[in-house]
């Protein structure tokens, strides 16, 4: 999900107050969005800027992305602030790589950082990688003010699958601008009471955790999907992944989602029946 215009809003006031604070935005999905407003827009001054190729591009192995910092930011002021014992060290550890370590950017310091400063001039990126860097970033830049038709259709292959997903499911879609459809968090929990009723909701919870669900699904379905947990979400939540499957493979894991809480309701029933 992208943040909405009244929290850039509210992050630009923060910022008001505080011209030191540091912001990293992780923009990876911002292709995804329609409309996308990046935090850099409001508080360029101090928001380091992280995108990666991987998503929009199918590379994740290849580990392509970039980092962006304003020209005029916050981060060259308080490397000057440092306290004298720390600039020295930074100076010994940046000398390596330039006769003005002290004058060195906070993006010039990022980039021998990536390199393990010692391997500076050597280090990095392979050339093929170099190339399809340049080559991914130039579809955007030769297009202007044009769409672009590759992202366009990215977007519509993910909301497909995503309306597949929830509409087998049952679930109401979320179609507002800030969902980027890219990966769904489910709460089965949620939808173990709308399928059935509260009680069963209450049952499936006290007995049974969500890695347990997760892993009955993939022993005897072969649906692989993430505990939701690691990514914010609430206990009995799980993550469906909108990248990379075929369409109609995302109807069949909703069926398999509630062919298994039926098998879960059926032996709720029986154990409330025997009592």
């Amino acid at each position: 999900r992208s943040l909405t215009d009244e929290t850039l809003e509210q992050l630009r006031k923060v910022v008001e107050k505080r011209p030191d604070l540091i912001i990293i935005t992780d923009d990876v999905y911002g292709t995804f969005v329609n409309n996308f407003r990046t935090v850099y827009s409001v508080c360029p001054r101090n928001t380091i800027l992280v995108y990666s190729y991987s998503k929009l591009y199918g590379v994740t192995g290849w580990r392509l992305g970039v980092i962006a910092i304003n020209e005029d930011n916050v981060f060259d002021e308080l490397i000057k602030k440092v306290p004298d014992k720390k600039k020295k060290e930074l100076e010994s550890d940046y000398s390596i790589v330039t006769l003005n370590p002290s004058e060195m950017s906070f993006i010039d310091r990022i980039c021998a950082d990536s390199r393990s400063i010692g391997l500076y001039h050597t280090a990095g990126l392979s050339t093929p990688q170099q190339i399809m860097m340049v080559l991914l970033s130039m579809t955007h830049l030769v297009l202007e003010n044009e769409k672009d038709q590759y992202i366009e259709g990215c977007k519509e292959i993910v909301a497909m699958r995503y309306h597949n997903l929830m509409s087998t499911l049952g679930l109401p879609e979320d179609n507002s601008d800030c969902n980027a459809k890219y990966y769904s968090l489910l709460d089965i929990y949620q939808l173990a009471e709308k399928s059935y009723d509260k009680d069963f909701a209450t049952w499936l919870r006290n007995h049974f955790e969500e890695i347990d669900f997760l892993l009955h699904l993939a022993k005897e379905d072969g649906v692989v999907l993430m505990e939701g947990v690691g990514f914010g979400a609430t206990p009995g939540t799980v993550r469906v992944s909108e990248a990379n499957l075929a369409d109609n493979d995302y109807k069949k894991i909703a069926n398999r989602i509630l062919s298994l809480l039926k098998e879960y309701y059926e032996k709720y029933a029986k154990e409330k029946k025997d009592k």
